[in-house]
């Protein structure tokens, strides 16, 4: 079982650590995480060290160690960071467990003597949507009620394979329309406003068995990204289809996850605010800058001393309820980062701003 780490142990359990030590920062709130979980426990049971880290209960932690997106693995050695991964475990390697799983006479079914078609592992590793436990469910299933071939072997085919993991399978070709071909084809129908064909791919994806809340969030991506300030309702609508589905599950998902991926196809689009937050970022990366000392905050004594929050000015007094006080750093010059394009509501955005600077 996975150790427990906190900020008291820390010091003890991982810098101290004379062997490599992977840590996982998660929350209970991650539906990510919640998949990630039994991969990192199938390691810590297979005598890899291993320790957990909640988030939310070690904050300073995650900051010190700049996680910000989890699920995050880092693997220490010899009291430093040697390695990093972001996010679910790759296909590829829960791959490795489920040929593992057939093989390994000692710690999995090697002794049933059996063969597993290439595909069926593909399917599985598919399928489990990044849940090692799950697929290795499905090995064992399989091969403990599959049926010897007349040649002494239990041969694991896709059949098999979508039978005991309980999701239809999709033969794709070999031009490579695969699952990832079907969500990027999924994504790029909604940013490029067909909503004839982003429904087409969701249909693929729900009837392949796909996680629902996986298409949730490429839809809640989607708003954010390709739609934005056009249509702020486009968020507001991926969010709650997001919510719903986990609260009603399938078959009736479909319905919801339908009808947000049609709205954020027709919606207007921009991508102004995804190129701000970019430009943004490279700005912070690249540039030394302080925050004026007018903006620091003058909530404590002897504040003013130090010459914070003199010269503030409040821009609920001032006509429009708009200052015009520099509140980007001085080091950064004249810059603009977020520039509203001519689309959907950001027209009106752009018109407000043009307003308030107007002479």
């Amino acid at each position: 079982m996975a150790k427990t780490i906190t900020s008291q142990n820390f010091e003890e359990e991982v810098l101290k650590s004379e062997k490599p030590i992977l840590i996982d920062f998660w929350a209970t709130w991650c539906g990510p995480c919640m998949r990630q979980g039994p991969i990192v426990e199938e390691l810590a049971e297979e005598g890899y060290n291993v320790g957990k880290i909640d988030v939310d209960q070690e904050m300073g932690l995650a900051q010190q160690f700049r996680v910000v997106s989890i699920p995050t693995l880092l693997i220490f050695k010899d009291g430093k960071e040697a390695h990093r991964l972001v996010g679910l475990t790759a296909k590829e390697d829960i791959k490795k467990l489920i040929l593992r799983a057939v093989t390994d006479s000692e710690r999995g079914m090697g002794a049933y003597d059996v063969c597993m078609d290439e595909e069926a592992a593909d399917f599985l590793a598919e399928a489990a949507d990044g849940d090692a436990r799950s697929a290795l469910n499905a090995v064992e299933l399989g091969v403990l009620t599959t049926e010897r071939s007349a040649d002494g072997k239990i041969h694991f085919t896709i059949d098999v394979a979508s039978e005991c993991i309980q999701k239809r399978v999709i033969r794709y070709d070999k031009a490579g329309d695969n699952h990832y071909d079907t969500i990027s084809a999924f994504i790029k129908s909604m940013r490029g406003s067909d909503p004839d064909a982003a429904v087409y791919y969701l249909a693929r994806m729900l009837y392949a068995g796909e996680s629902v809340t996986f298409i949730a969030r490429r839809i809640m991506i989607c708003a954010s990204e390709d739609v934005g300030n056009a249509d702020p309702q486009a968020l507001q609508v991926a969010v709650a289809a997001a919510q719903a589905v986990e609260r009603v599950g399938m078959p009736e998902s479909q319905l919801i996850l339908s009808q947000a991926a049609i709205y954020v196809a027709c919606a207007p689009k921009s991508n102004a605010a995804t190129n701000a937050i970019f430009s943004a970022m490279e700005s912070v990366k690249n540039k030394k800058a302080s925050v004026p000392p007018y903006l620091q905050d003058a909530h404590y004594g002897g504040a003013g001393k130090l010459g914070r929050g003199i010269g503030y000015e409040y821009a609920h007094d001032f006509p429009k309820h708009f200052s015009k006080q520099r509140y980007l750093p001085y080091e950064l010059g004249e810059v603009k980062f977020y520039e509203p394009s001519d689309s959907g509501y950001e027209q009106q955005i752009r018109k407000h701003l043009d307003w308030l600077h107007e002479e």
